[in-house]
């Protein structure tokens, strides 16, 4: 037999007793219990069990919640930050407009802002995957309507360089419509992080 009692030996947590000299029964687990409690003890009746569930349940709903909110935040953040940024590209093929008036090197600025365009395009797209992601619906929808006006007018600012006469309009009207996608995607933002 396995050396139950001594210390350190499971007697010191059960106080298993052997069955004695005198025939009397093996007593299990009645100092674990003395000691610990019997199982169910806590919240042995039913409107206490209910009450104990209930109030975990609603801790862990909140505690979802609370990361909810900050993963959206997060990624509202991330997404407002990389849709600043294109819409200074903006302001700057506007300045070349206005402030460069040869067209040889204006048209060497627009193709450098072009290319600007396209490596801010990468990340801004990836903000709008992650609020897609995160949601709510109208959040999402807001996000990938800044994606898709950003496209839109990167397009046209190509248009540009390659000296199409109408793409100046269409592009004023494309960053026009990426200022106002983006100004609805902040309200959208906002509406979802209060109401999280």
């Amino acid at each position: 037999m396995l050396p139950l009692r001594g210390k350190g030996g499971l007697d010191s947590a059960l106080h298993l007793t052997e069955t004695d000299r005198h025939g009397g029964q093996c007593d299990v687990g009645r100092g674990f219990h003395r000691r610990y409690g019997r199982l169910g003890e806590l919240g042995d009746q039913p409107g206490e069990r209910t009450g104990c569930r209930v109030q975990a349940e609603a801790s862990v709903q909140a505690q979802h919640r609370g990361r909810v909110r900050e993963l959206r935040r997060a990624a509202y953040l991330e997404l407002m930050q990389r849709a600043h940024e294109t819409a200074e590209l903006y302001w700057k093929v506007s300045d070349a407009f206005f402030q460069i008036p040869d067209p040889q090197q204006q048209l060497a600025r627009l193709e450098e802002l072009r290319i600007d365009f396209r490596e801010a395009y990468a990340p801004l797209m990836h903000s709008v995957r992650v609020v897609v992601l995160e949601g709510p619906a109208a959040t999402a929808d807001a996000a990938q309507a800044v994606q898709d006006a950003a496209l839109k007018a990167n397009q046209y600012l190509w248009h540009i360089t390659r000296g199409d006469t109408d793409a100046r309009d269409r592009f004023d009207a494309a960053e026009a419509a990426y200022r106002q996608c983006q100004a609805r995607f902040v309200e959208r933002a906002r509406a979802a992080t209060e109401a999280s």
